[in-house]
């Protein structure tokens, strides 16, 4: 099938252009992130592995590719809970799209969001919070306090809040996404309900059994 198909694409790149050429390594970057999407993240790894050291050594470490390269091995170490793994991964992605793209754009902001949703997870609420607070600075003032990705981080802290049991400054958050959504995408939207079955069962966690 596409497994199949993109190993042998992955050997026709490397018989034409050589084992550290970047073409190649985007073939090999291809199949990792096929393999990521199926779940099948053991053989995704070696992969995205092999992608980054070509992409590293070829284009240098301050590349697009590299970077991008950064990016999905840190997301599949995320995804099986090698925390320490992904972190280094992230800080360096984050540093390298600062330099690229600035520190207020949005890209830069996501792997921000990425690197204190890990914080989260591991129970270093310290290290996340700040976090949460720069990339909704940088998003609102560079997308805008509408857009869909401005909700998501203000969800993502909310929750956050919630792991704390700090339920008054999630259920300020959790009402603030609700409104944004209300907007856009609109009461009909799946996000939409979302957000007020997280604001539910916060209340449900309250106490407030009425409001819930």
């Amino acid at each position: 099938g596409a497994a199949k198909f993109g190993e042998l694409a992955a050997l026709a790149a490397k018989k034409e252009f050589g084992e550290i050429h970047p073409a190649y390594a985007d073939c090999l970057n291809n199949l990792g992130v096929m393999y990521d999407r199926l779940g099948l993240f053991a053989k995704a790894e070696p992969f995205y592995l092999e992608a980054m050291e070509i992409r590293k050594s070829s284009l240098g470490d301050a590349h697009p590719a590299y970077i991008e390269s950064l990016i999905n091995l840190a997301l599949l170490f995320d995804k099986t809970n090698q925390l320490t793994k992904a972190e280094p991964l992230f800080i360096q992605a984050m540093e390298g799209r600062k330099k690229q793209l600035g520190d207020m754009h949005p890209d830069y902001a996501f792997i921000m969001g990425n690197l204190a949703l890990l914080y989260d997870k591991s129970g270093q609420y310290t290290k996340a919070e700040p976090l949460f607070f720069r990339e909704i600075e940088i998003l609102k003032k560079s997308l805008g306090d509408t857009h869909p990705a401005y909700a998501n981080c203000i969800e993502n802290l909310a929750a956050m809040y919630d792991h704390m049991l700090q339920f008054g400054k999630a259920e300020t958050l959790r009402l603030q996404v609700i409104e944004i959504r209300k907007k856009d995408p609109g009461e009909s939207h799946p996000d939409y309900a979302t957000s007020v079955f997280n604001l539910a069962v916060l209340y449900d966690h309250m106490g407030q059994v009425t409001k819930a």
